[in-house]
């Protein structure tokens, strides 16, 4: 096992990290579950206490987990099992949910995340054995998750009632401390790119598990026969809202700023904690709101479990990425003026109804949207690795990092240059007989593997130019414009022009 590149290329979510995130699935159903019950049940602030600490538990899990496998991603044997064994201790989590919401009950929750950091140490040991560069970080790491899992252990049998709140607060704090402490000795080599997709995905499963929420609520409406327009209201503001969410998250890419100001992905990461509560919150406010049970709780406190976890979405969004972005999107005044007013709308929900409030609350995310992009004119801003739209008025300065790896077709490789005949599109058109021999022709490491353009011609060999691409349309002609001819091989890249209105 050893580290991989920071900047490797085309750094993706592996399959077996996908199937990893499968497990927290079920686990933040769990969880978010059991929130809807304390809210229906009229318990909402005794009910958010426990959502929070063991969203923390199936958090802090996936987290670590993610930034090990960004820096680690060795797929062998070993490290498929232990993998396996962590999503093991997610079920078992999972499993415990209702016994810590209902009685306060953690001891399968923590059984569950025992099993998870425990299985996370071996990977941590392993990884000190193999990376000779990385052991002081790798060892740092496994004594301090498998100390601070100690401190849970005790915790949890010594500490009750009045304390337990006050010792969870505090083994948080450690648990949070171990990774500050284990990068000061030689940081470990995640992958930018790599977390902000991790991130994205996980955003995308709590997203899931509101939809699927909030149509537990229909569901349970459907069977009742107590489908109005309330429920049809509710349910297709909550899609909205969800849809104007998701839009929001993904609007700043995050990959550049991680790349850039790595130093400060502490602040990215873990702040990613509120944001993704929130998003459960969210599910759960609907999966309640859409029920007809509904009407038998306060219409204010109702809509606070909606609006209350978008507008604490949209804050800590801001919050988080405004420290790694050079130019946030959000800006200050939209999304403090939004939370404002999410703060203040669950107030009218006696005189509007509990319903009109979910729908203004979808209405606020979408302006927020409206107004981000008229501020910032970016609508969907295109990722790292992503070509964004071109506007009428846009410069088209680039230039195409085309290389001569392979045979340029505009360019007769020969002593005499001669002039040459446009061929079919994507084609190779026959071209002069040659005047002189070869002209000696290196770019890099790659000189060796130009063939002659005549060949090419009299095989019939396409090139493999991307659309718009002129450079088969202007050949370099003439023996006396060698120094043309020197400038295009010492760039190394050929000019590439915008594409006509005819271009195919």
């Amino acid at each position: 096992m050893t580290a991989r590149a920071i900047d490797e290329p085309h750094r993706t979510a592996s399959p077996l990290e996908l199937l990893f995130d499968l497990t927290f699935v079920v686990a933040v159903a769990a969880v978010t579950a059991e929130l809807a019950h304390e809210i229906e049940a009229g318990h909402a602030v005794d009910g958010l206490v426990p959502f929070l600490q063991v969203f923390f538990a199936i958090w802090w899990a996936w987290m670590n987990f993610t930034w090990f496998a960004s820096s680690y991603a060795i797929d062998d044997v070993p490290y498929r099992l232990l993998t396996m064994v962590q999503m093991g201790g997610v079920l078992v989590l999972a499993a415990g949910v209702p016994a810590a919401a209902a009685d306060g009950d953690y001891r399968a929750v923590l059984l569950g995340y025992l099993i998870m950091r425990v299985a996370l140490v071996a990977q941590w040991v392993r990884a000190a054995l193999e990376d000779q560069a990385g052991r002081r970080t790798a060892l740092r790491y496994a004594g301090g998750i498998a100390f601070a899992q100690l401190g849970w252990i005790l915790g949890l049998v010594l500490a009750g009632g009045a304390l337990q709140l006050p010792v969870f607060l505090l083994l948080v704090l450690l648990e949070l401390v171990v990774p500050l402490w284990a990068e000061r000795t030689h940081p470990t080599t995640w992958h930018p790119h790599h977390i902000a997709e991790r991130y994205g995905l996980f955003a995308i499963i709590l997203l899931g598990e509101s939809v699927l929420a909030a149509t537990r609520g229909v569901q349970v409406a459907v069977t009742r026969g107590d489908v109005n327009g309330s429920v049809v209201l509710i349910a297709a503001s909550g899609l909205v809202l969800l849809f104007a969410l998701w839009w929001l998250y993904f609007l700043q890419p995050a990959a550049g700023g991680l790349s850039e100001r790595r130093e400060r992905s502490y602040r990215w990461g873990y702040g990613h904690y509120g944001i993704f509560a929130a998003l459960a919150a969210v599910g759960a406010g609907l999966e309640v709101a859409v029920q007809p049970s509904s009407h038998e709780l306060s219409p204010i406190l109702l809509s606070y479990t909606v609006a209350g976890p978008a507008g604490a979405f949209l804050l800590l969004l801001w919050a988080v990425h405004r420290p790694i972005v050079t130019t946030p999107v959000l800006r200050p005044r939209v999304v403090l003026g939004s939370v404002a007013v999410l703060a203040g709308l669950p107030l009218l929900a006696e005189q509007v109804t509990a319903p009109a409030v979910v729908a203004l609350t979808a209405l606020v995310a979408v302006v927020v949207i409206v107004l981000t992009g008229i501020g910032s004119g970016s609508w969907v801003v295109a990722g790292d690795d992503e070509a964004a739209l071109v506007g009428e008025d846009d410069r088209l300065d680039a230039v195409a990092e085309t290389e001569f790896e392979q045979d340029p077709g505009d360019v007769r490789l020969h002593g005499g240059l001669a002039d040459e005949q446009l061929g079919r599109d994507l084609g190779v058109g026959e071209a002069a007989r040659d005047q002189a021999q070869d002209l000696p022709f290196a770019l890099g490491q790659v000189g060796h593997q130009v063939r002659p353009v005549d060949a090419l011609a009299a095989a019939g060999e396409p090139l493999d130019h991307p659309p718009g691409h002129l450079g088969g349309e202007q050949g370099v002609a003439g023996v006396d414009h060698l120094d043309r001819l020197d400038q295009v091989l010492g760039r190394g890249v050929l000019q590439q022009e915008p594409a006509g209105p005819g271009a195919e």
